[in-house]
């Protein structure tokens, strides 16, 4: 009984360390045809069945790890005003719920995506 035991505390123990299955997803960020410079970007699962997955943007690039799935995705460059406030330095329908970028990152990649952003 006690070997049973201790096989299943030791299965249960690894089934909880392992998460859900990650993919690399990468790609390209511009604004007016130029890299933007930096952003936040988050992928939020289309069914909001899974938590969202984010990274930032650097020169125009990106490259973290998310979860498979369509995804609705948002772009923000938080800017600061002169009253100390912040805002998004981007158009509102690039960044929060009415974004209108998407993306599908599949188990087998490669997962690759460029999103060529307008300031107008």
């Amino acid at each position: 009984m006690t070997r049973f035991m201790l096989f299943a505390a030791a299965a249960a123990a690894a089934g909880c360390a392992t998460g859900p299955v990650t993919v690399p997803v990468s790609g390209r960020v511009t604004l007016d045809g130029d890299p933007l410079p930096d952003a936040d970007i988050t992928l939020f699962a289309a069914d909001n069945s899974v938590s969202a997955d984010a990274g930032v943007v650097r020169d125009g690039a990106f490259r973290f790890e998310a979860k498979p799935g369509p995804k609705r995705v948002e772009i923000v460059r938080t800017v600061g005003r002169a009253d100390g406030s912040v805002r998004n330095g981007l158009p509102d329908r690039y960044g929060g719920p009415q974004s209108v970028l998407k993306m599908d990152v599949t188990p087998s990649g490669p997962n690759e995506f460029t999103f060529e952003l307008k300031s107008k």
